[in-house]
C-alpha cells in the first residue's frame, strides 16, 4: 500500500483485501503508529473505489474489504479525520453500488433473502445503516464532491423501498430502504446542514412530498394486517419515515391533504403499535395547522368508517336533526362499534396519553432529559406518569385504618422504571379502541351540541340546576330547546355506544390530561340525563340507571375532594395543588362495566350491578369505592350459600373484574387491601376439595387466569406479596402433592394454564431472588421440589390427549422446567448440582424423564435440548430395578451434550450432564458395571469434558465406577 498512488490505483484489490485486517489487528494490539502509516493509502485506494462507478470488483474480493474498512472507521482509536474521509468513500462507494443491487435483486429477490447473496441489496443497505449508525461521522465536502451517486442512491430507496409486503416472501429489502432513507435524512437534517442545504431532495418537507406522490404508496399503506405483524414491517417503516419528515420540518409541511387522507384510511383507532405510530403522525400533521387548515370533525373518518357509505341517514331515531351542523357528526356516532369497546374495558390501556410521545428510537432529538420531575402546580401533571408517589398514592392515603395491616407487607416499590406497558392479554386479535382519539372526539360532539344557558337565568343570577324540573328554562317558550332536545338524543346514542364506559374507565388513566377529558365527558353526560326533555324522552329508558351511576361517581369525588382539602387544612398545606383524581382500574372498570349492563336490561348481571348502586346510603348515594376495590367482597363471598346459577354468574363476573382490572401494582395493592389475593388462592383450594374440579367449570380456570394476571400485571409489590407473603410457590406445590391428577386437571387446558402459572410465578422469584438475594425465601428449594409431581402429572394428563395436542403441553412443560432447573442453581458457588440436589424421593423419576426426552426428540432438536438441560439439573429419583431405564437416561444425556452447537452451551450442559450420570451410576453401585456402550459414550465427550472442572471430575469418577481398572 505505500509503494505509491499509481500502484494503488491499478487496482491491487488482494494487496488492500489482506492489509486492512492486519490493521484492525494493529489497532487492536495498540500498535497505532504503524497502523497509521497505512491510513492515508487506504483512503487513497477507497477514493479510486468512489471515484470509478464501473468499476467492478468480484464480491468475495469487495465485500470483505468494505466490512474490514467499515471497522476501521468506527475503531476508537482512528482518529475523527481519518475516519470522516474513510466513511465518506465507503458511503460514496456502497451509494454506486446500491442502485445495480436493487436492480438485481428485484429480478431475483426470492432467492436474495434466502440466501443474502454478497452482491444482493441486503447486504448493502446493513453496511450502510452500520455506517450512519456507528460512524463518528461524514465529511461533507467529499459527499457534495459526488452529489450524483447520493441523489441516485437516495432515489433508488424511495422506489424500491414503497411498496406493500409480500405475505408469501421474506425480504426484508423495502423495509431496509426505507430505513436507510430515514437514517440519512435525519442524519442531514440534525449533523450535516451544508449536504442539507445543497441537496434539496434530503430536505423533510421535500422528502415527504416525494413519498406520498409514490404510486404505491396508498396500497403500502392500507396493507392487510396479515402482511406487517413483524416490528420491520414496511409499513412501519414508512410511518417511521413519514414522521421523522413532519417532526423536521422546520416550516411545516404544505398541501398534506391526500397524505391525511391516506393515513386515516390506514388507521384503526387502536392501541396497537403501528395504530401508535399512526395517531403520533396525525399528532404532527395537526400541529402544523393553523387556523385556515385545521382539520374539523368530519374529516377525521378513519379506517372501515371512512371507507363507509357517506349517505346521511335521514331516518328516524337514527340522525340528530337533520341539519348540516348534525351531518358532521353523524358518521362518529354511527361508527362507533360497542365490540371494541367491551375489548377496550376488558384490558384498558392505562398508559395511553393524552398527547402521543415520540418514541426515542425514532425521533430522539425530541427527548429531553428529565431535571427535577416537579409537578406542574397549575395542573398537576407528572412528567414520570409511572411513579406511584404521585396523585394515586395521595388520592388512596385516607383509606380505613384497616388497611395499615397490608400496607406493612406490602413494601414500597423500588426506584426503577416499571413496565408502561398495554400489552394485550386476551384472546383473539387486539381491537381495543384509544381512549385518547375516542374521547377526544366524544367530547367534541356533545361540545357542539351542547345549549347555552338560558339568557333569563342568567340575568337573575341564578346557577343551571339540571334536577329542577319546574325551571323556566324548560319553559316552550325557550329558543333553545330544539337545541337541547338534540343535545339529549346525542347524548343517548353515544351512551347507547359505550362513551360513557370508556369515560369512566379513563378515570385510571395515568396521563392526567386525559382523566381531564373524561371528566369534562362525563360533566356533560350528566347534564343531558337531567334535562327535562331527557325525561320526557321516551327511547331513553335506561337514562334512570345512568343518572344514577353518574351521580353516585359524581358524589363520591366530591366527598374524597372535600376530605382532601379538610385533611391539608389541617396539616397547613394550603399550597399543594389539587391533583385530579386518579383511580385504580379495578374501580374505573367495574364503573364502566356497570354502565354498560345497566343500560341491557335483559343482562344476566343487571339487577347485581343496580343492587351495588342502591344500597350506596353515605352522603346521598356517594361511591365510596373510588380508590378501593368496589363490590367484589359481596358478588364473590355473599352468594356461597346460594348455590344456583346467578350466585355462580356473580363470582365469575367478579372474578372477571379482578382480572381486567389489575394493570399495575396501584391496582394490585388495593386489591391485597381488600385480601383478595388470600381469598382466590383459597377459593381454588376449596373447590379442589370438595370432589375436584369439572372440565365444564370455567370458575377453577379463570380463578388461575386471575392469579397469572397478578404476577404479570400487578408488579413488584404483586410479586413480593404472593411470593413471600403468601408463599405462592408452596401453594403451588402444595396442589399437586396428594391429589388425584384428574381433580385438579380435568382439562388439557387446565393442566397448561397451570404450567404457565408455575413458569411465571418462578421466573419472578428468579428476578427478585437476583436483585435481593434471600427476599423471597427459600425459592431454589421450592423450585427442586415441584419438578417431580409436576412431571408426574403431565405422564397422567399425556394419557388423556390426543397426538395433536401433545406439542403445545409439552413445549409449555419443557418451558416451565428450564425455567425451574435455572431457579435450582440460585445461590449456589458453582451451577454443577451437588448428590443430595440431584437424587431425591419427591424428585423426577427416571421413567417420567426418560419418556419426556423420547417426545421431546420426535418434535425437534431444539425441544430435545431444552430437555436434556433441564433434566440433567432439576432432582431425579431412582428406584429399584430402574437400571434398563437408567441406562438409556445416561445415553440419552450424554448424546444431547455432545451435539451441542455453541462452546458456552456445550462447556455447561456437559458438566451437567456428566455430573447427573455419576450420580445415577453410583445410585445403581455395581448393576452397571462393564457397560461398554456407557464407557464409550462417556469416552467420546473426553475431549469436551477438559473444558469444565466439574465436568472433567465427574467423568474420571464415572469410568472409574464402570470399570475399576480404568485410570
Amino acid at each position: 500500500l505505500t509503494e505509491g498512488q499509481s500502484h494503488i490505483e491499478e487496482g491491487n484489490v488482494e494487496l488492500v483485501r489482506d492489509w486492512l485486517p492486519a490493521m484492525l489487528s494493529l489497532l487492536a494490539n495498540g500498535d497505532v503508529v504503524r497502523a497509521e502509516d497505512a491510513f492515508e493509502s487506504t483512503v487513497l485506494f477507497l477514493r479510486t473505489l468512489a471515484s470509478r462507478p464501473r468499476l467492478k470488483l468480484a464480491s468475495e474480493d469487495e465485500v470483505p474489504i468494505l466490512e474490514a474498512a467499515i471497522g476501521l472507521c468506527i475503531h476508537p482509536k482512528c482518529d475523527a479525520f481519518t475516519s470522516n474521509q474513510l466513511g465518506s468513500y465507503i458511503f460514496l462507494r456502497l451509494l454506486i453500488l446500491l442502485p445495480k443491487a436493487l436492480r438485481k435483486g428485484r429480478r431475483r429477490e426470492s432467492q436474495i433473502a434466502a440466501t443474502k447473496d454478497h452482491d444482493g441489496p441486503v447486504l448493502v443497505l446493513e453496511l450502510l445503516n452500520r455506517l450512519l449508525h456507528e460512524g463518528s461521522g461524514l465529511a461533507e465536502n467529499i459527499i457534495l464532491g459526488d452529489e450524483a451517486s447520493l441523489r441516485t442512491g437516495f432515489i433508488s430507496c424511495l422506489k424500491h423501498g414503497i411498496k406493500p409486503d409480500e405475505t408469501d416472501g421474506e425480504s426484508n429489502v423495502p423495509s431496509l430502504c426505507l430505513r436507510f432513507a430515514r437514517t440519512l435524512v435525519v442524519k442531514s437534517s440534525t449533523e450535516y446542514p451544508a449536504l442539507l442545504e445543497q441537496v434539496e431532495m434530503l430536505q423533510p418537507a421535500q422528502v415527504h412530498r416525494m413519498v406520498t406522490s409514490h404510486s404505491s404508496f396508498s396500497a403500502t399503506m392500507h396493507q392487510s394486517n396479515a402482511a406487517h405483524d413483524k416490528q420491520t414491517s414496511t409499513r412501519r417503516e414508512l410511518i417511521n419515515l413519514l414522521s421523522c419528515c413532519a417532526s423536521l420540518s422546520s416550516n411545516g409541511l404544505k398541501d398534506i391533504e391526500d397524505a391525511w387522507k391516506t393515513v386515516l384510511r390506514a388507521y384503526s383507532a387502536g392501541v396497537t403499535q403501528e395504530d401508535k405510530a399512526l395517531w403520533r403522525l396525525m399528532h404532527l400533521y395537526g400541529s402544523g395547522d393553523d387556523e385556515k387548515g385545521a382539520h374539523f370533525i368530519d374529516s377525521l373518518k378513519w379506517g372501515d368508517v371512512l371507507g363507509a357509505s357517506d349517505t346521511y341517514n335521514g331516518g328516524q331515531g337514527s340522525n340528530l336533526d337533520g341539519s348540516d351542523h348534525a351531518r358532521q357528526y353523524e358518521w362518529f356516532v354511527q361508527g362507533l362499534d360497542i365490540r371494541r369497546v367491551r375489548s377496550t374495558l376488558s384490558c384498558f390501556p392505562v398508559w395511553e396519553r393524552l398527547i402521543p410521545v415520540a418514541d426515542a428510537s425514532i425521533e430522539p432529538w425530541t427527548v429531553t432529559p428529565k431535571e427535577d420531575h416537579k409537578d406542574d402546580a397549575s395542573s398537576g401533571v407528572s412528567d414520570d406518569l409511572g411513579d406511584e408517589s404521585s396523585d394515586e398514592e395521595r388520592s388512596g392515603a385516607d383509606e380505613d385504618d384497616e388497611m395499615t395491616e397490608i400496607d406493612d407487607e406490602l413494601p414500597p416499590r423500588p426506584r426503577r422504571k416499571e413496565d408502561q406497558s398495554d400489552k394485550w392479554n386476551g384472546h383473539g386479535t387486539d381491537d381495543r379502541y384509544s381512549p385518547p382519539f375516542i374521547l377526544t372526539l366524544t367530547l367534541a360532539t356533545l361540545e357542539a351540541f351542547n345549549p347555552p344557558p338560558t339568557s333569563s337565568l342568567t340575568e337573575k343570577g341564578h346557577q343551571d340546576d339540571f334536577n329542577n324540573e319546574n325551571s323556566a328554562m324548560y319553559t316552550e317558550e325557550d329558543p333553545n330547546k330544539p337545541q337541547r332536545e338534540t343535545f339529549v338524543k346525542i347524548a343517548r346514542r353515544l351512551s347507547e355506544r359505550g362513551c360513557i364506559s370508556l369515560g369512566l374507565a379513563a378515570l385510571s388513566s395515568k396521563c392526567p390530561d386525559l382523566r381531564r377529558v373524561a371528566i369534562a365527558t362525563l360533566g356533560l353526560f350528566l347534564k343531558a340525563v337531567h334535562l327535562e326533555e331527557a325525561h320526557s324522552l321516551k327511547t331513553w329508558r335506561e337514562r334512570p340507571q345512568i343518572a344514577m351511576i353518574l351521580d353516585s361517581v359524581q358524589r363520591g369525588i366530591v366527598v374524597r375532594r372535600a376530605i382532601s382539602l379538610a385533611r391539608r387544612q389541617e396539616e397547613g398545606g394550603h399550597d399543594q395543588p389539587i391533583l385530579i383524581p386518579m383511580f385504580p382500574a379495578v374501580s374505573a372498570v367495574f364503573l364502566g362495566w356497570s354502565a354498560l349492563i345497566v343500560s341491557r336490561p335483559s343482562d344476566d348481571m343487571f339487577a347485581s350491578a343496580n343492587r351495588c348502586f342502591l344500597r350506596l346510603d353515605d352522603y346521598h348515594g356517594a361511591f365510596k369505592d373510588c380508590f378501593a376495590l368496589p363490590a367484589f367482597i359481596s358478588l364473590f363471598c355473599g352468594s356461597f350459600a346460594e348455590e344456583n346459577s346467578q350466585a355462580r354468574r356473580e363470582r365469575l363476573w367478579a372474578l372477571q373484574l379482578l382480572k381486567d382490572g389489575i394493570r399495575d401494582s396501584y391496582c394490585y395493592k388495593v386489591a391485597a387491601r381488600r385480601h383478595a389475593p388470600a381469598l382466590i388462592l383459597t377459593s381454588f383450594e376449596s373447590l379442589v376439595g370438595c370432589g375436584g374440579l369439572h372440565e365444564a367449570d370455567a370458575e377453577p380456570y379463570l380463578l388461575l387466569e386471575t392469579i397469572d394476571c397478578f404476577l404479570l400485571n400487578g408488579g413488584y409489590a404483586a410479586r413480593h406479596h404472593l411470593i413471600s407473603n403468601l408463599g405462592l410457590c408452596s401453594w403451588l406445590r402444595g396442589l399437586l402433592i396428594g391429589k388425584p391428577c384428574n381433580f385438579l386437571f380435568p382439562s388439557t387446558n387446565t393442566f397448561r394454564l397451570f404450567l404457565r402459572l408455575v413458569n411465571n410465578a418462578f421466573k419472578c422469584g428468579i428476578e427478585e431472588e437476583k436483585e435481593e438475594p434471600g427476599s423471597l425465601g427459600d425459592v431454589r428449594a421450592e423450585a427442586m421440589a415441584i419438578a417431580g409431581p409436576l412431571v408426574g402429572n403431565y405422564a397422567e394428563v399425556r394419557d388423556r390427549v390426543t397426538e395433536s395436542a401433545t406439542g403445545d403441553i409439552l413445549h409449555t412443560l419443557l418451558c416451565t422446567l428450564e425455567t425451574l432447573s435455572i431457579c435450582s442453581s440460585l445461590g449456589m458457588d458453582c451451577k454443577t448440582p451437588t448428590l443430595f440436589d440431584s437424587l431425591r424421593d419427591d424428585g423426577i423419576t427416571i421413567s417420567a424423564a426418560c419418556r419426556v426426552l423420547d417426545e421431546a426428540a420426535a418434535l425437534s432438536d431444539d425441544m430435545r435440548h431444552k430437555a436434556a438441560r433441564a433434566l440433567s439439573t432439576l432432582p431425579a429419583s431412582i428406584s429399584a430395578g430402574d437400571e434398563g431405564i437408567g441406562k438409556k437416561l445416561c445415553l440419552s444425556i450424554l448424546q444431547n451434550a455432545k451435539q451441542q452447537t455453541t462452546v458456552a452451551g456445550s462447556v455447561s450442559s456437559l458438566g451437567n450432564a456428566l455430573t447427573r450420570v455419576l450420580h445415577v451410576l453410583d445410585a445403581f453401585g455395581t448393576v452397571l458395571h462393564g457397560d461398554d456402550e456407557l464407557i464409550d459414550a462417556i469416552l467420546s465427550c473426553r475431549m469436551k469434558a477438559q473444558w469444565c472442572g466439574q465436568g472433567s471430575s465427574a467423568l474420571t469418577k464415572a469410568l472409574e465406577l464402570l470399570d475399576s481398572d480404568t485410570k
